[in-house]
């Protein structure tokens, strides 16, 4: 590497670090909702889980129509439940272990608030 291109590096960090320090606190705060929008898709995904589950108690207790629309019925249900379950669990996941890496982070951000 030259040190012209070294050089030119250097200016392009100093850039950006200049950048992060003005909106540093924008910045988190950002990160912050993004990393809650992990916790909010789980919870819509449980949600459909659930709404599975309801649409198969409707199927065995008989309100559905029988034949093939109750078996389609029954296996559609059983399919947005079993995605909304293993979604649910993805998500709660990455929530957790993004919480867990960059929680000191979101501390000191709140202090400084």
């Amino acid at each position: 590497m030259s040190g012209k291109e070294q050089s030119e590096d250097i200016v392009e960090l100093s850039d950006l670090y200049d950048l992060l320090e003005k909106d540093a606190r924008l910045l988190v705060k950002d990160f912050d909702e993004g990393v809650g929008m992990w916790r909010s898709t789980g919870t819509l995904l449980l949600y459909f889980a659930v709404v599975g589950m309801l649409f198969i108690y409707d199927a065995g207790t008989g309100y559905m129509p029988t034949g093939i629309w109750r078996l389609a019925g029954i296996i559609a249900s059983s399919g947005l439940c079993i995605a909304g379950l293993i979604g649910w669990a993805w998500a709660r996941q990455k929530y957790n272990k993004l919480r867990r890496k960059y929680g000191d982070l979101f501390k000191a951000a709140k202090k400084l608030s």
